[in-house]
């Protein structure tokens, strides 16, 4: 399997991951500005691991337990900042595609810190970011929920949520739908009028 590296959304170079027992290999290849260090890792959904720092010609090889990723990865980042708290992530966000992000774990919810071109993507839930300095930069951090979900926001219907808002169509729509009729009650059917005639 072969993926890009991004680095701000844009690809670098070129990683394979192939299976190895009871682990993942990585061969990375970094084909723009090799001088610069550069910190590789990988990612599926929410979990990122780290591959290393590739070399002066731009090549890092590594492994990892499968058990870190078990589905593999599905998108691998550079960056140039040092490890630390935050990790570095891209990926869909309800459906929407994020590029360059930072993320970690904060009392059982998930804190993401976006830039500001990618906090432009969620207008809905601007008000709710915060500034958060992340590695030097100004970033606009939101919690995400446990599952790594967009918080619900209230809507001008009443101040409940959309998922509410479906949930109560579903009743009101059930609620309006007539009984199912039994077999026998004669309703709509002709040998039934036929049987109440007193000259049969």
């Amino acid at each position: 399997m072969e993926l890009a590296i991004t680095e701000h959304g844009e690809r670098i170079g070129s990683l394979t991951m192939e299976q190895d027992g009871l682990f993942w290999k990585f061969l990375c290849h970094i084909d723009l500005d090799r001088e610069q260090i550069r910190r590789i890792f990988v990612i599926h959904q929410w979990s990122v691991e780290y591959l290393g720092i590739p070399d002066e010609k731009g090549m890092l090889e590594a492994k990892i337990p499968r058990c870190h990723l078990p589905d593999g990865a599905e998108a691998a980042l550079a960056v140039r900042h040092p490890r630390g708290p935050w990790l570095p992530w891209c990926g869909t966000l309800e459906g929407v595609s994020v590029n360059e992000a930072f993320f970690r774990n904060d009392s059982g919810t998930i804190k993401l810190a976006l830039p500001q071109q990618e906090a432009l993507k969620f207008p809905a839930w601007v008000e709710d970011m915060t500034t958060q300095e992340v590695y030097g930069m100004q970033t606009a951090a939101l919690k995400l929920t446990q599952d790594g979900r967009l918080p619900l926001k209230e809507k001008e219907n009443g101040g409940i949520t959309d998922e509410e808002a479906k949930e109560m169509d579903c009743i009101v729509s059930d609620d309006l739908l007539p009984d199912d009729a039994p077999a026998d009650d004669g309703r709509g059917s002709e040998w039934a009028e036929e049987a109440d005639r007193s000259d049969l």
